[in-house]
């Protein structure tokens, strides 16, 4: 039998051990229902020994799946994945990784409890960390949600050789992708941030919830899908085919140069893109606006 939540920290501030607790984060007070599937023991649960691991791989793929917390990475010009993870022992155990077909994969879905949160007015959750931590955003500032004390979060760092192909599914946290010139990228963001370098391959950036992904420069084809709420910039940009998908609210803003685009707009959300060589193929639903620079639409 589960024993029962004693307490619950938000940003270190003890709260009862009710579900239904009030918040006052910048003058705004808001109702949070936070039901966790994983509880503490009765004695509360403890921060945890921080821990550290490190291993080498011969791969040419990369796919982390459900992982977690703050992730970085880069290219290297050696002939192996490097991955180095630290934080709590307990979190990295659930991380599982493996060497199948010359594919790394890593598959932090056993790390996550189950977490959901209904909440009111500005606030915005977001699954993180292990077990049974949530993080909630108030009014534009992020607070840890655990029973029991804060964790550090697992950081995690991959060195890849160029040329590698990456694919992230349902990442959450903060994401961070440096210059790359990959077989492909396939970025697929829950929640949370991500900034991505110039990536120099066939790209794919997905949202399925909500959150921030950002690029420096992509040269090759490029497809942006957002569903839910999400934020996608391209800073510069020199593609072949341009696709982009947005369904509900989100913004994707590309700047650069695409010799041709496909535009699906189904919802309130904006997509703006500066230059397309050929006439675009725009399909808009909703209430949404799409701008491209050289096609009055």
């Amino acid at each position: 039998m589960t024993p029962p939540i004693r307490s619950i920290v938000v940003s270190s501030s003890r709260l009862s051990s009710s579900s239904h607790q009030v918040v006052r984060s910048a003058g705004v007070t808001t109702l949070l229902w936070v039901l966790m599937a994983v509880a503490c023991p009765d004695h509360g649960m403890a921060a945890g020994t921080l821990s550290s691991r490190s291993e080498r791989f011969v791969a040419t793929s990369l796919q982390l799946e459900q992982v977690a917390g703050d992730v970085e990475i880069v290219a290297t010009s050696g002939s192996a994945i490097t991955l180095q993870m630290s934080g709590p022992e307990s979190a990295l155990a659930a991380i599982q990784y493996s060497l199948q077909q010359n594919t790394l994969k890593i598959d932090g879905s056993k790390a996550h409890g189950a977490v959901t949160s209904v909440s009111g007015t500005g606030v915005t959750t977001v699954v993180s960390g292990h077990s049974n931590n949530v993080s909630v955003n108030i009014g534009g500032t992020t607070h840890r949600v655990t029973s029991g004390e804060v964790e550090q979060p697992v950081r995690i760092q991959l060195s890849v050789p160029y040329h590698t192909a990456i694919r992230v599914g349902r990442g959450v946290g903060s994401y961070r992708i440096g210059d790359m010139e990959a077989a492909s990228i396939h970025f697929s963001l829950s929640s949370g941030a991500a900034h991505l370098g110039q990536l120099i391959c066939p790209t794919t950036i997905e949202i399925a919830g909500s959150g921030d992904v950002e690029a420096k420069r992509v040269t090759g084809d490029l497809a942006v899908t957002v569903a839910g709420s999400g934020h996608v910039t391209i800073h510069q940009g020199q593609m072949g085919h341009l696709q982009v998908k947005l369904a509900g609210t989100g913004h994707v803003k590309v700047n650069g140069q695409a010799k041709e685009a496909d535009i699906v707009l189904t919802g309130v959300g904006d997509i703006a893109v500066t230059h397309v060589a050929r006439k675009p193929v725009v399909q808009r639903h909703g209430v949404g606006n799409i701008t491209i620079g050289n096609w009055p639409l």
